[in-house]
């Protein structure tokens, strides 16, 4: 099976950033639980979390944040400004009009007009604004939903994306630190 392009791309990014000694990553997981395929972002945070817990940053020198933002990103600034972030990699749910559950991984640029969730702010404006305040790197890993319904869970293909995510971006983020 050949690797996910999506894959290869923050591969390169976090090999490039590995070079960095004490490089700090923070993940933003962006979306609305309660709204199906929406909390793809926060699902995955969590999980991250869960599998992860010893290589996430409380307090202390840790290297790695990892946020839980909800509908609301823009609130998690000051924590990701004070973590001194070298890269931020916002994750959530998307409309690309591509197949349900496929994983891109997209410079904050090319989130401009693009359609997400419901957070307060658009993607672009608060990814601006962390390259201005913090000096750091945004990218946006954006999974194509499928059900957004109010009351649902993760549909079988953003899961099953969702999944790969947790595993791929473990092995990236979490063997290194």
């Amino acid at each position: 099976m050949s690797t996910p392009t999506w894959l290869s791309s923050a591969t390169q990014t976090l090999n490039r950033l590995a070079s960095i000694d004490g490089s700090r990553v923070a993940i933003l997981g962006i979306g609305n639980e309660l709204n199906g395929d929406d909390g793809v972002g926060v699902w995955i945070a969590s999980e991250l979390r869960e599998q992860y817990p010893g290589n996430i940053r409380a307090e202390g020198d840790k290297t790695r944040l990892i946020l839980s933002a909800g509908l609301a990103p823009e609130n998690f600034t000051g924590q990701i400004r004070r973590f001194r972030a070298d890269i931020v990699i916002m994750i959530g749910a998307a409309d690309m009009g591509c197949e349900p559950g496929s994983v891109h991984w997209l410079q904050w640029e090319q989130v401009v007009g693009m359609s997400s969730s419901t957070h307060s702010l658009p993607l672009s404006i608060v990814a601006h604004y962390l390259v201005a305040e913090v000096g750091c790197e945004v990218y946006v890993l954006a999974i194509q939903a499928n059900v957004n319904e109010f009351g649902q869970g993760l549909s079988t293909p953003v899961a099953n994306a969702a999944q790969d995510v947790v595993h791929a971006l473990g092995a990236l983020l979490f063997t290194r630190v």
